[in-house]
């Protein structure tokens, strides 16, 4: 390196040897806070606090419930008490027994041991006489079919 080089390179290093710990400085001090205050973040959504079941479904290790807020929305909510044995499984409510995915209305994915809930559109929520039933995506059947028994 040329003198003059050198002189700007160690006038950056001192400028930087100050101005770096500075910025980190104001960086932590200027941090955000949390999103929601830790209250928020218990709290159940509100739609979902009060609601009304209106259909029932259940076999071993699975329950569905077809439920409805004051303000009209609708959603099915499974409870699924052990894990798939079968991974790659969708939910699907149909009009009959032993319908096929190509009759059926795909709900959703099944996921693990938990409480699942998928929004439903009014017209499938107050439909009479649906069947639950589980379809296997890799073998390509049906599996653990039940009736849903309206609550009223």
């Amino acid at each position: 390196m040329i003198l003059k080089l050198r002189k700007r390179h160690r006038y950056i290093w001192m400028i930087l040897s100050v101005l770096l710990p500075l910025g980190f400085a104001l960086a932590l001090a200027n941090r955000p806070g949390p999103v929601l205050p830790e209250e928020e973040l218990i709290e159940e959504a509100a739609p979902y606090r009060e609601r009304e079941v209106i259909a029932t479904a259940a076999a071993e290790g699975w329950q569905v419930n077809i439920c409805r807020s004051p303000d009209g929305r609708a959603w099915l909510e499974a409870i699924f008490r052990e894990a798939s044995q079968r991974p790659v499984s969708t939910l699907y409510l149909a009009a009959r027994v032993g319908a096929g995915p190509a009759e059926a209305v795909a709900i959703g994915p099944v996921g693990p041991r938990g409480i699942y809930q998928y929004p439903l559109d009014s017209l499938v929520a107050s439909r009479e006489g649906y069947y639950v039933f589980f379809y296997d995506q890799v073998r390509k059947e049906a599996y653990s079919e039940a009736p849903l028994h309206k609550s009223r």
